[in-house]
Parts: C-alpha cells; structure tokens; sequence
C-alpha cells in the first residue's frame, strides 16, 4: 500500500514540474494527505527503528562512495567532478542516514552537492541541499561547522557508511 502512496506522489510531483495540472479525481486536501502518510513513513523508518533502519542500508552505500572519493580526490591536487543521480527516496535515506530530519518525500529534481575543498593544505567539506527553492540550503553535519575539517567529517560519518546493505538486511 505505501509503495502505491510513493508511486502516486512521483505522477503529482512530474506532473507538477511539468506544468500539468492535477487529475480531476484527486482534490488537494487529498494529495496534502497522501503527502502526510509519504511524511510519516519516512519518519518512523528513520527516528522509530534506527536499528533496521533504512535511511543507513539505502544511504549508507552511497555515503560510503562519497566518502571514499572525498579520501582519494585529497590525495591529489587535481579537480574532480562526480556525479551520482537517484530518485527523491534515495536523496531522503542519503539525508536521513546523516540524520537530517525529512518531513516528506524530496521535491522533484531535488539533489544534494556535497564538496571538497582545500585551503592552506587544509581540508573541508561542504554540503547543500537544493530542493525547489532557487538558493540551495546549506546542510550542516551534526558536531560539525557548514565547513566542516574532512578528518572530522570522516569521522562523524564513520559508522554511517554501509557498503554492504543486503548483509544488513538479513533478520537473525
């Protein structure tokens, strides 16, 4: 049934980037309630079960990539560019997995920069969140400053990388 609530909410949000208007069997009020049950799911698989949590197993591999590049990419003095694409639940685990509270599903188009930068052979990462609004939001690692040391960032993120999700999921 959730899985019907996601599908439907990823029709309104298309649907909603590309100007069209909403179908006439569904009223506002309705979508606003669809958007509700989609907010409360995300919220009990994240703060309610944190031990079978699937903001970790969901945004866990992909932090770990991240985190491996943001190691080899310090080693170097080159530029870099990466860039992975997903859809809106896998942006909510990514947030939820680093503990950033999501209310609701991640607005169509929506990503996260997360960025590396050095200065006096120092470095630091930076995280922003561009959802629907025009200036991307910064996203500030919890124990950590919008700058944050990538010795730091490291290790807050640490115990949050999960490279091998299906192990995790298997129920003793």
């Amino acid at each position: 049934m959730l899985v019907c609530v996601f599908a439907l909410r990823d029709c309104f949000n298309c649907d909603k980037a590309a100007n069209l208007s909403r179908p006439t069997w569904i009223s506002s009020e309705e979508e606003s309630h669809l958007q509700g049950i989609e907010g409360s799911f995300l919220t009990i698989l994240n703060k309610d079960f944190p031990e079978y949590s699937y903001m970790s197993r969901g945004g866990g591999p992909l932090l770990g990539k991240i985190v491996n590049n943001l190691i080899n990419f310090s080693a170097t003095n080159e530029k870099h560019f990466v860039l992975f694409h997903s859809i809106d639940i896998a942006i909510a685990s990514f947030l939820g997995n680093l503990n950033f509270t999501i209310y609701y599903d991640p607005p169509f188009a929506s990503c996260i920069a997360v960025e590396l930068h050095s200065e006096n052979q120092e470095f630091y990462v930076e995280m922003r969140y561009h959802n629907s609004t025009d200036t991307p939001a910064p996203l500030t690692l919890q124990g950590c400053s919008q700058q944050c040391p990538l010795k730091q960032f490291l290790s807050l993120t640490s115990n949050r990388v999960n490279l091998h999700p299906e192990e995790e999921c298997l129920l003793p």
